[in-house]
C-alpha cells in the first residue's frame, strides 16, 4: 500500500550541511524507530449536516479527521582522532514516531440506533486506516533515513568544538525528519479520502440502515 513512499524525491529533502574532512566522511548512524499511536480524540462539535448532500459531505471531509505525524530523535555520538583530525560521528539515533489524531464529526443519533452505530463504525475505519498507515510507514521511514543520512553522520571538529559538531549533525537529522513528517501528513490525508471517505463507502454506510434518517441541517 505504501511501497511508493520510499520513492519520494529524496533529492528534494537533502539539506545543505558543512562538508566534513574526507577522513570523517562515510559514516551512517543506526536508526531505531518506535511508533506510538496516541489515543484518538473524537470531537462531536461539528454541526449536524445532511450526509447525503454533496456539499455537506464536502464540508465533512474538510473537518473529518486530522492526523499529524511527529518525530523526536535522541542521538548518541562518538569522537575519534585519525590523521590528526578530530571527528565527531553520530553512532545511532532513537526516534519516537508519534501519530496524533482528532476526529471531528457529528453523531446526533440515539445511541442504540442503526445510524449511530454506522457513524461510529465509520469513525473506527478512519482510526484503523491511520494505525495501519503508521505501521506500514515505520520500516519505510527507516530505509529512507538510511538513504538520506548515508555518509552524513560524521563531521570534522574545528578546534575540538565537539558540541558544535554534534549540533550540526543533529540538525541535519531533525530537518530531514521534519520534511518527511510533512510528506507523510499529506500522504495519509489522501489515503483517508481514498479508503474511507469515498462514494462506495458512503453507499455501504447508508445501505446498512434502511430508511436512514438524516439529521436536520442547521443554518
Amino acid at each position: 500500500m505504501l511501497h511508493d513512499l520510499i520513492l519520494m524525491p529524496i533529492a528534494s529533502l537533502i539539506l545543505a550541511a558543512s562538508n566534513p574532512a574526507d577522513v570523517c566522511k562515510g559514516f551512517t548512524a543506526d536508526f531505531a524507530i518506535y511508533p506510538v499511536f496516541n489515543h484518538v480524540e473524537v470531537d462531536h462539535s461539528l454541526r449536524a449536516v445532511d450526509l447525503a448532500s454533496t456539499d455537506a459531505w464536502g464540508t465533512l471531509k474538510v473537518d473529518h479527521m486530522t492526523s499529524v505525524n511527529k518525530f523526536t530523535a535522541q542521538s548518541d555520538f562518538r569522537v575519534f582522532k585519525k590523521n590528526d583530525i578530530l571527528c565527531s560521528i553520530m553512532t545511532n539515533a532513537t526516534i519516537i514516531y508519534r501519530m496524533e489524531s482528532t476526529m471531528r464529526v457529528s453523531n446526533p443519533y440515539p445511541v442504540n440506533s442503526c445510524e449511530y452505530k454506522q457513524t461510529q463504525a465509520h469513525i473506527q475505519r478512519h482510526i484503523d486506516v491511520a494505525r495501519n498507515f503508521q505501521k506500514e510507514s515505520t520500516p519505510l521511514m527507516q530505509r529512507f533515513l538510511q538513504t538520506i543520512m548515508k555518509g552524513q553522520a560524521g563531521g570534522m571538529m574545528e578546534k575540538a568544538r565537539d558540541q558544535v559538531a554534534k549540533q550540526k549533525l543533529q540538525k541535519v537529522l531533525n530537518d530531514n525528519l521534519a520534511s518527511y513528517a510533512k510528506y507523510l501528513n499529506e500522504e495519509q490525508r489522501l489515503m483517508q479520502s481514498k479508503m474511507v471517505d469515498n462514494p462506495e463507502e458512503m453507499k455501504k454506510m447508508f445501505a446498512a440502515c434502511p430508511g436512514w434518517k438524516m439529521p436536520p441541517i442547521l443554518e
